[in-house]
């Protein structure tokens, strides 16, 4: 027997059981499903921490590589901010909650952002905390390897 879905029924699951069921129907193809979830406006993420492979991680690797991205974070590693500085409002703009709201996206964020810093060059060297109108509460030091 074929179970129907519906919003009360999506809502009325925890966040580990909108996130099986996610998962599921996602893996299965059942996009009307994994879209209803999606809209829900309840968190559907794995509640043990935000894995990259999921929409909001894939969104968040295409906002720190684009070009814009990219710039912003070699812009605030040039006046001697952490990159993550630059990175974190462009993300939480594009995301809101899904950003703010969602558990480990400023550490997911933060390993993001030191790849694609590594890849254009750049070294870790240090580490700032208290980044002001940021999500992320400390980021990463860079410097161009020479």
């Amino acid at each position: 027997m074929k179970m129907h879905w519906t919003k009360e029924r999506i809502t009325a699951l925890t966040q580990q059981g909108r996130y099986d069921l996610w998962n599921n129907a996602n893996r299965l193809g059942a996009e009307d499903l994994v879209r209803m979830i999606e809209e829900c406006g309840l968190a559907y993420t794995d509640p043990k921490g935000l894995k990259l492979d999921t929409p909001v991680g894939r969104e968040m690797a295409k906002i720190v590589n684009s070009p814009q991205g990219v710039a912003a974070a070699i812009g605030a590693t040039n006046q001697g901010l952490p990159a993550l500085a630059a990175i974190d409002p462009l993300l939480k703009a594009a995301l809101e909650d899904k950003y703010a709201k969602t558990y480990e996206a400023t550490i997911q964020a933060g390993y993001l952002v030191t790849k694609m810093m590594q890849k254009n060059g750049y070294q870790k060297t240090g580490r700032q905390g208290s980044l002001i109108g940021c999500v992320a509460k400390s980021g990463e030091i860079f410097t161009l390897i020479k």
